[in-house]
């Protein structure tokens, strides 16, 4: 069934959720992180260990180690560029599996080829806790992509951090499974520089503004080909995600692709670009599919003599889209409407997934690149509109069984 399905409502229905403890949504799949290359064992713990602190670890770091931290709680420390893993051969650091870590005050990775497995995704056991900080709790690298790169934050908590729980100064980084949450006046995940890096499969909460900011604010930052896809976002006190082209006159953003994602909760909207006022620089190359937005979508970043270059397909937005930047492709989306969605309650495991008979079934756009959804669902060659793939999965198995053998027939 293949049928433009666009349709747009000038009321927005807009649900009021409580946010906090809503945990009956169906979560994120987890990514496997392959830490193999790690085999030489160090152990972190106030007493009887290898090191008695955390940082004392990172400064003695070398390609192949891994790092097991006891539960306790250690402070947060700059990781030195001196201490890196390779690609076959990473340093990781990971939960001893023995009760929480707790890494207090902000961090700094200027290392590279590092992977921090925080050992859980519903419950975290390692916990970067920035409450209090003025500015960040995590920062990958320093001086735009001059160190900290290959980093890959797994399975971790952060939390805190004034003006952002991460921001990212660096490139080749993954964030993979993480509950990154209560934020202080402003964004959860600030990518100011990041070329080729991901953000996959995180839950994003409660944060003062925009869940994930992309803005190469400085002259010369870039963000290229960078995926941010599969996330909840919610609680958002403005904008669940925010494409700005920077304030550098060289600043570019060229690359984006956002898929998968579920936004809900936000007090402006769920998702905003922009390249007027301030924002010099450029924005090239944005695709948007398949995404659920319980809320609305502002895009005027064409304005201003800039190009509209954003691809916005295949998806479902409930409230409007006020478009005067323009989307050089636009359709198979579904606007202002809930009719396609199961469930609008936060706590039903059918909240924001489709529901039977829906429109938006075999209603999207083929030739994305979309091989999954949201929860983990095999997209079908019609795929849906919206991060859900109806009844999606892997095709039935149909090998014929192995004949039997040492069987007599009487």
């Amino acid at each position: 069934m293949k049928r433009q399905n666009i349709v747009t409502v000038g009321i927005f229905f807009l649900a009021v959720y409580f946010v906090q403890d809503i945990w009956g949504f169906t979560g994120p799949q987890l990514i496997d992180v392959d830490t193999s290359g790690a085999t030489i064992i160090k152990t972190v713990c106030s007493t009887g260990c290898d090191y008695d602190s955390l940082s004392a670890a990172a400064s003695a770091a070398q390609a192949g180690w891994r790092i097991r931290v006891k539960a306790g709680t250690y402070s947060g420390f700059d990781w030195p560029s001196s201490r890196s893993g390779t690609a076959n051969n990473p340093i990781v650091v990971e939960a001893y599996e023995d009760g929480k870590v707790y890494i207090n005050g902000g961090m700094q990775f200027n290392g590279e080829y590092i992977i921090v497995d925080g050992k859980g995704f519903s419950s975290p056991q390692i916990v970067f806790d920035g409450k209090g900080l003025s500015d960040r709790t995590i920062i990958f690298g320093y001086d735009h992509g001059a160190a900290g790169n290959h980093i890959t934050l797994y399975r971790s908590e952060i939390t805190g951090g004034l003006f952002s729980a991460i921001v990212t100064q660096s490139n080749y980084n993954k964030i993979y499974n993480c509950l990154i949450h209560d934020t202080g006046t402003s964004h959860a995940i600030y990518l100011s520089n990041c070329a080729y890096c991901e953000v996959k499969n995180n839950i994003i909460r409660t944060f003062g503004k925009n869940g994930i900011q992309s803005n190469p604010h400085d002259s010369n930052n870039k963000i290229l080909d960078t995926d941010i896809s599969g996330n909840a976002i919610y609680d958002c006190g403005e904008n669940g995600l925010t494409v700005l082209s920077g304030t550098g006159l060289n600043g570019l953003l060229d690359g984006l692709t956002i898929t998968n994602n579920l936004i809900w909760g936000c007090s402006q909207n769920a998702m905003r670009f922009t390249g007027s006022g301030d924002y010099v620089g450029i924005i090239k190359n944005v695709s948007v599919y398949g995404n659920t937005f319980y809320g609305s979508i502002d895009n005027n970043h064409g304005v201003n003599g800039k190009d509209a270059t954003t691809k916005f397909k295949n998806n479902i937005v409930t409230g409007s889209v006020n478009n005067t930047g323009g989307f050089i492709e636009y359709s198979n989306n579904v606007i202002g409407l809930t009719s396609c969605l199961a469930s609008t309650a936060s706590s039903s495991s059918d909240f924001l997934k489709l529901k039977s008979g829906a429109s938006c079934i075999n209603a999207g756009a083929t030739g994305l690149g979309l091989a999954m959804d949201y929860f983990g669902n095999t997209r079908d060659s019609q795929p849906d509109i919206g991060a859900h793939e109806y009844g999606g999965g892997a095709p039935p198995d149909t090998t014929l069984p192995a004949a039997p053998k040492g069987v007599t027939v009487r």
